[in-house]
């Protein structure tokens, strides 16, 4: 059987894809930068090699390998330490995908998937619109625009060689051991805090992690799939108030929403300097992915509602206390 080798299978969504190519029976190569890999990964992947840091071979790493997994690289950061965060990015983002995509076509490699993000587009909607693969490339941070260059080196390279490239732009991924605001709304719904957001009425999109690594998988053999790219979602968009009733209800606590002005949260995002936190909390983004469902003729095999049950008792659990 065809092996699949991944980067970045020690962060969140790595360790989803590695539980979902063990259970589908599926070879995996983890690629990494060196040292000792992290205790899951080492017990999940079939091989743990070396070579992601500069100067690395990656000709012998990826020498047997049939289709790329590339999802390492550098995520939103919350609390920003790099004296420029473009230059950051950009390492991280943009000149690994560059050089793994050379070494990938060169050695043979058939297809290599790339996980992107949905930030291309920017970071957020407008009331009543759907984003597809036909809007406007239009990213506002500097880890949109390192997504959006790392899409653009990645097709010219494919466009030199016989390896097709499948380019996957998710939106906000849940699921167990989600991070960032997931994790923090998850906490303070378990606390059982009140949260004044009983009044938001926004529509988000997002994807579960389990739904997405399925995606990744179908897209490993899928004919439809080569040389596209997919905006990704779960099919039904949510407001912020429903998901954290939701997780109130996988938790076993229901949610304390209480009704606020959304102006005046808008305000105390800006007055505050979070501004970009609470866009995220009461704004819209929904993604239109029926194209990907047609085309691929894919399915999601898990509920929205679910896969934030999963992450909700995932936070319960004694390696991830409330």
């Amino acid at each position: 059987m065809n092996r699949i080798a991944v980067t970045g299978a020690g962060g969140f969504l790595g360790l989803h894809l590695l539980e979902a190519l063990r259970a589908a029976g599926r070879d995996s190569r983890v690629l990494t930068r060196g040292g000792s890999p992290d205790a899951r990964v080492a017990a999940l992947a079939d091989e743990v090699v070396p070579g992601l840091a500069p100067g690395g071979d990656l000709a012998a790493a990826l020498a047997g390998i049939d289709t790329v997994c590339h999802l390492a690289g550098r995520a939103h950061v919350l609390q920003e330490t790099a004296a420029d965060p473009s230059i950051a990015f950009h390492e991280a983002n943009v000149a690994l995908t560059e050089r793994l995509a050379i070494a990938a076509a060169a050695t043979g490699v058939r297809r290599f998937i790339f996980i992107s993000s949905i930030g291309v587009h920017g970071s957020q909607g407008a009331p009543g619109e759907a984003w597809t693969e036909r809007s406007p490339l239009h990213p506002d941070t500097p880890y949109g625009e390192s997504k959006r260059l790392a899409e653009e080196r990645l097709r010219k390279i494919a466009a030199g060689s016989a390896m097709q490239y499948v380019i996957l732009r998710p939106t906000l991924i849940h699921g167990a051991g989600a991070k960032g605001n997931f994790e923090r709304l998850l906490r303070l719904v378990q606390r059982g805090l009140p949260l004044p957001l009983g009044s938001v009425a926004n529509r988000r999109s997002f994807i579960g992690a389990r739904n997405l690594c399925d995606l990744i998988l179908h897209c490993v053999d899928a004919p439809a799939a080569s040389n596209r790219s997919y905006v990704a979602a779960d099919e039904t968009p949510l407001s912020t108030a429903e998901l954290i009733r939701l997780l109130g209800q996988g938790s076993g606590r229901p949610a304390r929403l209480w009704p606020f002005p959304v102006a005046l949260l808008r305000l105390a995002g800006r007055l505050t300097g979070r501004r970009r936190m609470i866009e995220q909390l009461v704004g819209d983004l929904v993604v239109d992915a029926s194209a990907l469902r047609a085309e691929l003729q894919w399915t999601q095999p898990y509920s929205t509602a679910q896969s934030l049950g999963e992450m909700a008792a995932a936070g319960r659990s004694p390696a991830n206390p409330a």
